[in-house]
C-alpha cells in the first residue's frame, strides 16, 4: 500500500513538471507569434517608407535627408538598420539602431545580408540606380525568451516549495497521526475490555481512488508526450514549409481566392515572390496587379483560358506563359494551380509558379539542334541513330527509317525489333549493352537484313555519356557497304587470279614505278633468272641490281618507251647475279594506277634457247666441215690412190721393179694417212653425237704415257726425235683411258710432225691440290700469234704443213679439246715462231 502512494505521488509530481514545461514552451510560441506579427507590421510600416526612394531617388542628397525621409524614430525596435546601396551594391550611407540610439554608417561599413532583410530597388525614370537593405532587429525577441526562462525556473522553485509543504502534510496526515494513534490505542488497552480498531486512514476505497487516479496521470502523460511531438513535427513541417517557400529557387507558392464576378484576391505569397516581383508578398497580397500586371498582354487570355476550364472541371491546369521582370526583360513561368470550392462558392486556388526561362531556352536550343541535326543527317546516305540504355531509339535519321519501312515517329522508343529480324534484333542488343557497359566505342562490319533489304554494314557505336562521364546512351552510324563488298569480291576475285598467274608465270614478271624506276613486285621466276631474292629486288633499280650486260641495252629500251610507249619481243643481254650471261627476251606495258605511270615488265629468259642456237649453228658447222673433210681431204687421197693405181694398172708391164715399188709406196702412205683420217672423224662424229663412253678411272699416268710414247717411237726415229718423258713413277689420275691416249698421242704426232730432224720432244706432268699439268714440248717451228687464236677456236679447223711436208686436218685438235672439256679440265698452247711449242692440259687426280 505504501509503494502505491508513492507512486501516485510520483505520477502526480511528473505531470506537474510536464504541464509547467508545456506551459513554458506554449508561452515562447505565442510571444513569438506575436512578435512575428509586430514584425510584419513594421515590414509594411518600413515598405512604405522605402517605396520613396522608387519616387524620388536620394542618392545625390546628404544623410540628414535621408534621416527625414527614412523617419527612422517612427519604427520601433525590431527594426536593426537601414542601407542604401548604389547600383554596385557599395554602401551610400545608412543608419543602426544601437541601444535605443539612431547613428549613422559610414561607407566603410556594412552588415551581412540575411535572408530576412527586405530589398527595395531605387528606380529613377523607370532605370535602377541603387537598392534599399532593411535589416531586422532580433534582440528584443533574445531579450523577452531570456526573461521567460528566468520567470519558469522562479515558478518551477515555487512549485517544489508547494509540493514539499504538501508532502509533509500528507505525511502527518498518513503516517504521524496513525502511529500516534496506534500508540494511544495500545497505552490504553484493559483485558478486560473490547479492543476497538484503530480508524486509519487507508482502506480499500482509498486504493482504489488512488489506482484511478494513477490510470488518469498515465494517460495524461502519454497524451502530454504526444502533442508534444506532434507539436515538434508540426514546428518542424512550417518550419521546411517557411524554407520552401522563402528559398523556392525561380519560383514561388500562392494561394489565389477568386469569384464568377471577376474578384480576385491572393491570401498568401511565399518570401521567394520579392526575388521574382520585387516586391515583399505583402504588397503582392494587397495589391494583385504586380503580379496580373506583369502577363504579357498577348498571354493573358491563355491563362484565362486556362483557369476557366480548370474551373470547370475541378481540374489542376498548366499553363505557360510569358512575365516581364522588373528590369523589363522578358521570362517565361509555368502556373500550376489546382481549384477548391469555398462555403462561399468562391474558389480557393492553391499553385505554384515556376520560372521556366532557362528551361525553354534549353528546349529550343535541343529543338533547333534537333532540327539542324536531322537537317544535316537526312542529307547523309549512312544509317545515324541514337539509344537510351534499354536499347529503344531516341533517334533516327531518315536513312534508317527508310531502311526499316517505317517513318521516325514510328521507330522512336522502339527497340531493335522494329528494324531487323527477331534474331538479329536480340544478337544486336547484347553487343549495344557491352559497348555501354565498355564505355568504349567500336567499329565492325555486320551483316543485317531489314523488312526492306539485306546488306553489309560498317557500323561504329559508342556511349554518350553526361558531364560526369556516366553513360546515358549510345550512338550509332551505319554505312551500307554492300556494293563494295561486292567489288571487293570481284576485285578479290581477279586479284587471285592475277596473282596466281603472276606467282606461276615462268617468265619474271616485275611492276616497275616509272617515275623513280623502283621495283614495286617480282615474281619468283625473278628471283630464279636473275639469282636475286624478292627482298633484294624490291625498291632497287636496275642499275642498282645489275640487270643488264651493259648500258647499250638499257638505252635501247628508254628509247623504245619514249617512242613506242611499249615494247614487244626485244631481244637483250642480262646478267645473273652470279654474272653468268642471260639472253632475255622482253615485254614492257605502260599502266596507269591512281594516275601514276608503272611498268609491267615481262621477261622470258631465251638463254638455253640461245646456246641450243648456237649449238645448232656449231653442228651446222661441223656438219659442212664433216662434208668439207668428205669431198675434199677424202677426195683427193683417193683419187690419188685411183690416179696411181690406174697408172700401175695401165702401165705395169712396161715399168720398172723399183717404179713399180715406187707407187705401190705412195699408194700405201695415201692408204695409212686416209685411214688415219676416216679414224678421226669418226671419232670425232662419234664424240660429237654423245654415244662415246666416257668411264673415268685410275690411272698411273706415267705408265699411259710410256706406253703411247713406244708405240710412236718409229715416227719419231724416222726424223731422228728424241722423245723425253718427265713424270713420277706413282702419280695417278682420274681419267677415261681411250679418252686420255687419244689426247696425248695426238699431241706427241703432232709435235713429231713440226719438229725437225734431229729434235727433241719432253713430256712433263706435275700436280697441284686437285689436277695434273700434263705438257708436251717441242723445239719444232712453232706458230705464230695471230694462228694460236685460231686453234683451239671451235667454228673453224685450222691446220699447217709438217717440217717433211706433213699435211694434217686439225681434227686431231679438235678431239683433243673434247675430250679435255669431258674431264672438266682446260687445253691452252703456248708458243714461239722458230723456237717451238707447248701444249698443255689438265686431268683431275685421283682420289
Amino acid at each position: 500500500m505504501k509503494s502505491i502512494s508513492n507512486q501516485i505521488l510520483a505520477y502526480i509530481l511528473i505531470s506537474l513538471c510536464i504541464v509547467f514545461t508545456a506551459r513554458f514552451f506554449y508561452a515562447i510560441h505565442i510571444r513569438t507569434h506575436y512578435e512575428t506579427e509586430k514584425r510584419n507590421e513594421n515590414y509594411a510600416r518600413a515598405i512604405k517608407r522605402l517605396a520613396i526612394f522608387s519616387e524620388k531617388p536620394i542618392l545625390n542628397k546628404d544623410f540628414n535627408l535621408i534621416k527625414e525621409d527614412l523617419n527612422i524614430e517612427a519604427l520601433d525596435e525590431n527594426i536593426l538598420s537601414i542601407q542604401i546601396l548604389d547600383q554596385n551594391n557599395k554602401l551610400y550611407a545608412g543608419v543602426l539602431r544601437t541601444q535605443n540610439n539612431i547613428r549613422t554608417i559610414s561607407n566603410n561599413q556594412f552588415l551581412p545580408l540575411h535572408q530576412d532583410s527586405i530589398v527595395r530597388p531605387i528606380l529613377h525614370q523607370g532605370k535602377k540606380i541603387g537598392k534599399v537593405v532593411l535589416y531586422i532587429n532580433k534582440e528584443p525577441l533574445k531579450q523577452y525568451i531570456e526573461k521567460l526562462k528566468f520567470i519558469f525556473f522562479l515558478e518551477l522553485l515555487t512549485f517544489f516549495l508547494i509540493v514539499a509543504i504538501m508532502l509533509f502534510s500528507v505525511l502527518k496526515i498518513v503516517v504521524i497521526n496513525p502511529l500516534s494513534a496506534l500508540k494511544n490505542w495500545v497505552t490504553s488497552i484493559n483485558l478486560d475490555e473490547k479492543i476497538l480498531e484503530p480508524k486509519l486512514l487507508h482502506s480499500a476505497e482509498i486504493d482504489t481512488i488512488i489506482d484511478s487516479v494513477s490510470q488518469l496521470t498515465d494517460r495524461l502523460t502519454s497524451t502530454l508526450k504526444e502533442n508534444y511531438t506532434k507539436s515538434n513535427q508540426i514546428s518542424k513541417t512550417e518550419s521546411l514549409i517557411t524554407s520552401i517557400n522563402t528559398n523556392l529557387p525561380g519560383g514561388m507558392i500562392f494561394r489565389l481566392i477568386t469569384d464568377d464576378k471577376g474578384f480576385r484576391k491572393f491570401t498568401y505569397l511565399s518570401g521567394s515572390f520579392q526575388k521574382i516581383y520585387g516586391s515583399t508578398p505583402e504588397e503582392g497580397i494587397a495589391d494583385p496587379s504586380l503580379i496580373f500586371g506583369r502577363v504579357v498582354k498577348e498571354d493573358i487570355q491563355i491563362l484565362l483560358d486556362a483557369e476557366a476550364e480548370s474551373r470547370k472541371n475541378l481540374s489542376t491546369y498548366r499553363v505557360e506563359v510569358r512575365m516581364i521582370n522588373p528590369d523589363e526583360t522578358i521570362r517565361v513561368s509555368r502556373f500550376v494551380s489546382t481549384p477548391t470550392v469555398i462555403e462561399d462558392d468562391t474558389i480557393s486556388w492553391d499553385g505554384i509558379e515556376l520560372d521556366i526561362t532557362d528551361l525553354k531556352k534549353a528546349q529550343d536550343d535541343l529543338f533547333q539542334n534537333q532540327f539542324l541535326l536531322e537537317s544535316i543527317t537526312d542529307g547523309l546516305p549512312d544509317s545515324i541513330f541514337a539509344k537510351d540504355l534499354d536499347g529503344c531509339y531516341l533517334f533516327v535519321n531518315s536513312a534508317l527509317a527508310k531502311r526499316a519501312n517505317k517513318t521516325r515517329q514510328e521507330l522512336l522508343g522502339k527497340n531493335n525489333s522494329a528494324v531487323f529480324l527477331p534474331h538479329q534484333a536480340d544478337r544486336t542488343l547484347e553487343m549495344d549493352l557491352e559497348i555501354m557497359k565498355s564505355g568504349k566505342s567500336q567499329t565492325f562490319e555486320e551483316q543485317l537484313t531489314s523488312s526492306s533489304e539485306n546488306g553489309t554494314f560498317l557500323t561504329t557505336k559508342g556511349p554518350i555519356k553526361d558531364r560526369q562521364g556516366k553513360t546515358i546512351g549510345l550512338f550509332g552510324i551505319a554505312r551500307d557497304i554492300t556494293e563494295r563488298k561486292k567489288a571487293e569480291e570481284t576485285l578479290r576475285v581477279s586479284q587471285e587470279k592475277f596473282e596466281l598467274a603472276f606467282s606461276s608465270n615462268t617468265n619474271a614478271i616485275l611492276i616497275q614505278d616509272e617515275q623513280t624506276g623502283r621495283y614495286l613486285e617480282a615474281n619468283a621466276s625473278t628471283t630464279k633468272i636473275f639469282g636475286y631474292s624478292q627482298d633484294e629486288i624490291l625498291g632497287k633499280t636496275s642499275l642498282e641490281l645489275n640487270f643488264y650486260r651493259n648500258l647499250a641495252f638499257r638505252k635501247k629500251i628508254l628509247d623504245a618507251l619514249k617512242n613506242d610507249g611499249f615494247i614487244q619481243n626485244m631481244e637483250i643481254m642480262g646478267q645473273h647475279k652470279s654474272g653468268l650471261v642471260l639472253h632475255l627476251l622482253l615485254a614492257v606495258t605502260r599502266l596507269y594506277v591512281d594516275n601514276k605511270p608503272l611498268l609491267y615488265i615481262n621477261i622470258q629468259d631465251i638463254t638455253e634457247r640461245k646456246l641450243i642456237e648456237l649449238e645448232l649453228q656449231k653442228l651446222n658447222l661441223d656438219k659442212d666441215r664433216f662434208i668439207s673433210i668428205l669431198g675434199h681431204d677424202l677426195r683427193g687421197p683417193v683419187n690419188s690412190i685411183i690416179g696411181l693405181m690406174d697408172i700401175l694398172n695401165t702401165n705395169m708391164k712396161d715399168m720398172k721393179d723399183a717404179e713399180i715399188k715406187e707407187v705401190i709406196d705412195l699408194v700405201s702412205h695415201s692408204a695409212r694417212n686416209t685411214s688415219k683420217l676416216l679414224d678421226d672423224v669418226l671419232l670425232w662424229a662419234t664424240a660429237k653425237s654423245g654415244k662415246m663412253n666416257f668411264n673415268p678411272q685410275k690411272l698411273n699416268i706415267t705408265e699411259n704415257c710410256q706406253t703411247i710414247i713406244e708405240l710412236l717411237q718409229f715416227t719419231a726415229k724416222s726424223k731422228n726425235i728424241e722423245v723425253e718423258m718427265v713424270s713420277d713413277p706413282s702419280l695417278e689420275v682420274y681419267a677415261d683411258k681411250n679418252m686420255l691416249d687419244t689426247i696425248i698421242r695426238n699431241l706427241i704426232s703432232n709435235a713429231i710432225k713440226f719438229t725437225h730432224d734431229d729434235g727433241k720432244i719432253i713430256l712433263k706432268t706435275q700436280k697441284d691440290n686437285e689436277k695434273t699439268i700434263i705438257s708436251i714440248t717441242d723445239n719444232g717451228v712453232g706458230i705464230s700469234t695471230k694462228d694460236i687464236s685460231k686453234i683451239f677456236d671451235k667454228s673453224q679447223l685450222f691446220s699447217s704443213i709438217g717440217t717433211n711436208e706433213e699435211k694434217g686436218t686439225g681434227f686431231g685438235l679438235k678431239l683433243c679439246q673434247e675430250f679435255v672439256e669431258k674431264h672438266d679440265g682446260k687445253i691452252w698452247v703456248e708458243s714461239e715462231v722458230g723456237k717451238g711449242t707447248t701444249f698443255y692440259f689438265t686431268m683431275p687426280n685421283a682420289k
